[in-house]
């Protein structure tokens, strides 16, 4: 008999709370959704039917949760209550009430319980807010500051191009004076020509990357100008847009790559330095 007081009681609240957001539904239903909101299909009561952002539904669907819970544990505290006092001094009925109306406290402890102590260990734990992204700079301007623009990145491919050039003619040339060193099984002659090829590898990678930067700086913005760019005859319109983005992202994967080695060519660095110093130690 019990049991079945308990679930009517149990599906009247819950038709309760659900002809209330149905009822909220249909009385708060706009016309449209306001510009920079979400409009909800089945509104939250206390919420309303529109949020700004996932935080403040958040937020909503917690608070509704919490009151639903409240109501509920209040439901059982009234139900035990009225359980206790028409016991007629049944121990059976008192110690079910009484289980019932603790069981009811620590479900409402548990709720409040949870936000007090996320909220004791730090308040940043339950102040719910998204993070605040910097503002991106907006690419733009006249025809001819793009057009500009993209003749200064032409221009500056064609200087690293010839500085990468050179770099790699030094590094060619340590290897060969390397290779002779090895040759020649002197250690002390080998540790000087390794110190100077790596530092040749090292040049050669910095400038690599120098001249890959400008790659991507001038495909990024001929994907992003394409249109106009081709009005003012600066790219073949022959050339998708597609293929200019494409060829920025590939570049950009290649500078990745190029300051993975520049790092590494680093390190080999000081330790061919180190070993050279040894053996410079040794020979005095």
């Amino acid at each position: 008999m019990n049991k079945k007081i308990l679930q009517i009681f149990a599906l009247v609240l819950f038709a309760w709370i659900g002809f209330g957001v149905v009822a909220t539904a249909q009385t708060t239903q706009p016309t449209a959704c306001p510009a920079g909101q979400t409009c909800l299909i089945v509104p939250i009561p206390g919420l309303g039917r529109t949020v700004t952002d996932p935080v403040q539904y958040i937020i909503g669907v917690y608070n509704f949760a919490l009151s639903v819970g409240g109501l509920l544990a209040m439901f059982l505290i009234v139900y035990g209550g009225i359980q206790w006092a028409v016991s007629t001094g049944n121990p059976s009925k008192i110690s079910d009430a009484r289980d019932r109306i603790i069981n009811a406290l620590w479900g409402l402890g548990l709720l409040l319980g949870a936000f007090i102590i996320l909220r004791t260990i730090n308040p940043d734990l339950v102040n719910l807010n998204l993070p605040q992204l910097p503002a991106i700079p907006k690419l733009g301007g006249s025809l001819a500051d793009i057009g500009k623009l993209y003749d200064a990145q032409k221009q500056a491919i064609l200087d690293t191009n010839a500085a990468a050039g050179a770099a790699a003619q030094q590094q060619q040339s340590t290897l060969a004076e390397l290779q002779a060193a090895q040759a020649s099984g002197d250690q002390l002659a080998i540790a000087q020509a390794t110190v100077r090829n790596i530092e040749a590898n090292l040049v050669a990678d910095q400038a690599a990357a120098q001249n890959l930067s400008t790659l991507v700086a001038r495909d990024t913005n001929a994907c992003t100008h394409y249109e106009s760019l081709v009005q003012q005859g600066k790219l073949d319109g022959t050339i998708s847009q597609t293929t200019y983005c494409n060829a920025a992202l590939a570049e950009a994967k290649s500078l990745a790559e190029v300051k993975q080695r520049i790092i590494q060519d680093q390190t080999d660095l000081q330790a061919a330095q180190e070993t050279l110093a040894e053996i410079q130690g040794t020979s005095i």
